[in-house]
């Protein structure tokens, strides 16, 4: 399958919030030919919602039936695992649902980590938002060791304003660690929701 014709199933349901930065990574993605790919915070709504949540293991699951790959997805939440596994029952032979902890999910998981997508925790509020950046910022330095120099990382729910990152972002505390070891903001969505950073500079051709 060509991968105009993948995406396009979904660039409608994304927009405005998602759609960009998830085609950068899914292209990012297909161009290095990447095999692992690790998700904290799985699909985890009771009905599919593209627009509002993404639904992101549902298309990476598509990706990877069309392109190759696996999927570690983590959550917590039992149910929201069970959710995700009746969303994507068409690529379950792809995909590893884990219930547990994200920190302790990375801190023992076993292979190297080509694409680290970031979405655990949540809520509004002050100090919902504060307890979702820390909690990123441990995930990113629990996985940190398995990344290497070709490896892509989004973090979601963040919004980054000429060069500014605003304080309700998940990726407060995460993103400005990962730019300050080496990594390269390469594309941030318009209207909040997601950041991709990589390694070194890179150019899709």
């Amino acid at each position: 399958m060509q991968f105009d014709k993948f995406f396009t199933k979904y660039q409608a349901q994304l927009f405005p919030y998602r759609h960009a930065t998830f085609g950068v990574a899914f292209r990012l993605l297909l161009d290095r030919k990447h095999e692992f790919i690790v998700e904290t915070g799985t699909m985890r709504k009771p009905e599919i919602d593209h627009h509002g949540d993404g639904g992101s293991t549902l298309m990476m699951g598509d990706f990877c039936r069309n392109f190759g790959g696996h999927i570690w997805t983590c959550d917590i939440d039992p149910e929201g695992i069970e959710n995700c596994r009746r969303h994507t029952k068409d690529y379950d032979d792809l995909i590893t649902y884990v219930v547990d902890d994200s920190l302790s999910f990375l801190e023992s998981y076993p292979n190297q980590i080509d694409f680290l997508y970031l979405d655990s925790l949540g809520g509004a509020g002050y100090e919902a938002e504060e307890a979702a950046a820390l909690h990123q910022l441990e995930e990113f330095k629990r996985a940190e060791d398995k990344l290497h120099e070709n490896s892509i990382i989004v973090v979601d729910d963040t919004l980054i304003v000429e060069g500014q990152i605003q304080r309700e972002a998940k990726g407060f505390y995460s993103v400005p660690y990962m730019v300050e070891k080496g990594w390269n903001i390469f594309h941030t969505g318009k209207k909040m929701h997601q950041a991709v950073l990589v390694r070194q500079d890179y150019r899709l051709v």
